[in-house]
């Protein structure tokens, strides 16, 4: 919906310069002055369209903070030996191989991610992947609904500022009419016709 309304926006703006130009009692100047007068409400509108995109993402962004990976209950001892006993062995496996079993073993990789990386037996980037694997694992599904919804905004970014250039090169493109037509009456050693 926002794509067609930035596009519509656009193509009002090119009306209401073809209005402003077919208008016989306006003088170029009179026309320039009108049609930067018109530009202006669309120009504040698409400042709101991107300032509504930052807040939108900024919703976004506070709804993925919340499928973050639970830190372990620090009160289950038994629990918490288990993991590090886990993490050793990782630790006596080849970095390909603890890779592996970690993403192949949800037990396994909890044990990793309860431990920063230097101590979970993976190089930080192993690490960070089966971080990730075991995000997408408890919120898989959460997580491609944010996805979706992210890659809308980023669509809609897209066709909004397309629409926002082509309005300004519009608006350009009108002042080095303007421009041209304005020098056109200038005579030598007369004022500039009104």
């Amino acid at each position: 919906m926002t794509v067609e309304i930035a596009f519509g926006a656009v193509g009002n703006f090119r009306n209401k310069i073809g209005e402003i130009q077919s208008n016989g009692r306006l003088s170029p100047r009179g026309q320039a002055h009108d049609i930067r007068a018109a530009a202006e409400k669309p120009q504040e509108f698409f400042t709101a369209l991107k300032q509504q995109s930052e807040v939108d993402r900024q919703k976004l962004q506070k709804r993925a903070d919340h499928f973050q990976l639970k830190p372990p209950a620090r009160d289950d001892i038994v629990a918490a030996m288990d993991r590090q006993e886990i993490r050793q062995w990782l630790r006596s496996l080849k970095p390909g191989e603890a890779v592996k079993v970690a993403l192949s073993d949800p037990g396994i990789a909890a044990a990793i991610v309860s431990a920063p990386a230097a101590l979970s037996g993976l190089d930080p980037a192993s690490h960070a992947r089966v971080v990730e694997f075991e995000r997408e694992r408890q919120f898989g599904k959460e997580l491609k609904i944010l996805k979706a919804e992210a890659d809308e905004l980023d669509v809609v970014d897209v066709a909004v500022q397309t629409a926002h250039e082509q309005f300004m090169r519009d608006v350009d493109a009108f002042d080095e009419r303007h421009f041209e037509t304005a020098t056109k009456l200038v005579v030598p050693g007369k004022a500039l016709a009104t």
